[in-house]
């Protein structure tokens, strides 16, 4: 049987920079509610030979919410403690000054789109499960 444990904290001591109070109640985290218990791991390498960085973006399939990491100057990623679900994957140019969102290119001044790849397959993290092998290529040949 799961064992089940509730945390309370007293949410009017936790205070911000301008002494504003979190809430004025008890707020109860109940252990079962808690995601990522037992999560899994996903290992890849970005195939790519140009210069800029790499960001390598996992979506969630259902929640659409999204995890970046920066490949290393190997071509290699590592997401860690994924949550159980199915995902979507893919990798692009870091060339946006602004943030590490994709950047789509501008018109005027004339500004090119990052490069980009996409992993074919959904990709399903299972509790405990590392899933290794992941291969994304990105063409950079027509910058």
């Amino acid at each position: 049987m799961e064992e089940s444990r509730i945390i309370a904290i007293n949410s009017s001591l936790i205070l911000d920079f301008n002494d504003n109070q979190l809430s004025s109640s008890i707020l109860n985290i109940n252990k079962s509610s808690i995601k990522n218990e037992n999560p899994g791991n996903i290992y890849g390498d970005i195939i790519y030979n140009g210069i800029h960085n790499i960001i390598v973006e996992l979506i969630d399939i259902k929640s659409k919410e999204s995890i970046r990491v920066m490949a290393d100057t190997g071509g290699k990623f590592l997401f860690k403690n994924v949550a159980s679900n199915k995902y979507k994957i893919w990798a692009y140019e870091d060339i946006n000054s602004i943030s590490e969102y994709y950047f789509n290119g501008t018109l005027i001044p004339l500004k090119l789109s990052a490069s980009f790849g996409l992993y074919q397959e959904l990709i399903e993290v299972r509790k405990n499960w590392d899933i290794e092998g992941i291969k994304i290529i990105i063409n950079s040949e027509y910058k």
